[in-house]
């Protein structure tokens, strides 16, 4: 779900070149042709991805750094006015794309086995990561608010658009460009991870082992042909909005299963390198939560994003049973 809903994300980008890119056929074309293409470069090999991943984070982090910083001399106070905005209808839709704007940052953890001793490093890794990103959201949030004020709520691009209020052209053309930049480095990321998740399953005996089978090039092609395969399909069910919705849906019926873990694991009293502060206060206050933006869902979010996992269980019964 993730790689589809930032795949249509790197089309209604692109729609700031060229208009049509964010809607009907050609917008599923555009999504599906960025799916085979780095599911080819995921199957060639770990290096061709370090190298392409190294370029895009330089890349998709100075123009948000020149957006910032130039930006900040032509906030306009009066746009933080709350009471400027007369409506809240549009809150829960915005509190969901925020939150998937975070996530993601789990899937640091996919790569713990290659990481210098993660017991110790990991967890450090999530927080200054986290940190970093929060940072340069807000930042880049008081800027779009700052300077485009109400107009905000009605742009497909806001940050391209707010960056051309205030440097022209040229802020649209720098911003845009490094939007697709990093929307494609993400697209990479997921089309490097999410395979990688089926072959741990599969190693554990809860998919088939086939799943884990490796290339020449030592890439789990198996896993990267049916995550491309099941992606696809989901690229044509709607807009970024939308995919994103049901992307968060599933996300929230992940954590709290993660939340009530860890109070679990704190009651059994393990041993671990870290230790979440606070007791089982946040564990507890994430759950509740999850529970309540689930209930804010509309039911067509809830069988999209529900409804996978759901189909899911019995196999994953199923599989564990037999292995």
């Amino acid at each position: 779900m993730g790689w589809a809903t930032l795949s249509v994300a790197f089309a209604t980008t692109l729609s700031v070149f060229w208009p049509s890119a964010a809607t009907g056929t050609l917008k599923n074309v555009i999504a599906v042709s960025l799916i085979i293409i780095l599911s080819f470069i995921n199957y060639f090999g770990i290096r061709i991805v370090e190298y392409i991943n190294n370029i895009v984070t330089i890349s998709k982090i100075l123009p948000l750094i020149v957006f910032i910083v130039l930006g900040l001399f032509f906030v306009n106070s009066e746009n933080f006015n709350i009471s400027a905005y007369s409506t809240h209808s549009g809150l829960w839709a915005a509190i969901v794309l925020v939150f998937y704007a975070f996530a993601g940052f789990e899937s640091l953890v996919i790569v713990a086995g290659d990481i210098e001793n993660p017991k110790r490093n990991l967890p450090i890794a999530l927080l200054i990561s986290m940190g970093i990103v929060s940072l340069i959201y807000i930042l880049t949030q008081v800027v779009a608010i700052g300077t485009l004020g109400e107009a905000l709520k009605g742009s497909p691009t806001p940050v391209a658009d707010a960056a051309k209020s205030f440097l022209g052209e040229f802020g649209l053309l720098l911003v845009t460009i490094g939007s697709l930049i990093s929307i494609g480095g993400v697209n990479l990321a997921y089309s490097f991870n999410t395979p990688r998740v089926g072959v741990a399953l599969a190693e554990e005996g809860i998919l088939p082992k086939m799943i884990a089978k490796k290339s020449k090039y030592d890439t789990p092609y198996i896993a990267i042909i049916i995550t491309a395969l099941l992606a696809i399909p989901l690229v044509l069910t709607g807009t970024f909005v939308k995919l994103a919705m049901i992307s968060v849906v599933s996300r929230f019926a992940q954590y709290i299963p993660t939340s009530l873990a860890i109070i679990v694991l704190r009651k059994r009293e393990v041993k671990t390198n870290f230790k979440l502060p606070f007791g089982i206060a946040i564990p507890t206050i994430a759950t509740i939560l999850s529970i309540y933006f689930l209930s804010k869902a509309s039911i067509e979010q809830l069988v999209w994003g529900l409804g996978g996992l759901i189909l899911a269980m019995p196999l994953y019964f199923l599989f564990k049973y037999t292995s």
